[in-house]
């Protein structure tokens, strides 16, 4: 496996960064899916497996939306940026 991929999966998908990703990812989907009011609270306390669909049912769509929208703009962004840091390292590389 590359290195720098497991590296870069690494710093970026961790348990410091997790939650205000999905957060931000769930406040996003929210604001563009029409509720333009405040972000609903979960009741976590209340929150089991069994009833973890009906609790987080009402953030699906704000989830799926936010996700892909910011997975999108991200992949865009990091796809030139990691080019642009390959070709530079295989010139540096030949020389």
């Amino acid at each position: 496996m590359n290195r720098l991929v497991l590296i870069t999966a690494s710093f970026i998908n961790n348990p410091w960064t997790v939650v205000p990703l999905y957060g931000f990812c769930i406040w996003f989907g929210l604001k563009i899916t029409g509720h333009h009011g405040h972000v609903p609270r979960i009741a976590w306390n209340e929150l089991t497996f069994s009833n973890s669909y009906t609790v987080l049912k009402p953030f699906l769509w704000s989830y799926v939306a936010g996700t892909l929208i910011v997975g999108a703009f991200a992949a865009f962004i990091s796809y030139f940026l990691f080019y642009a840091l390959v070709v530079r390292y295989r010139k540096t590389e030949k020389s």
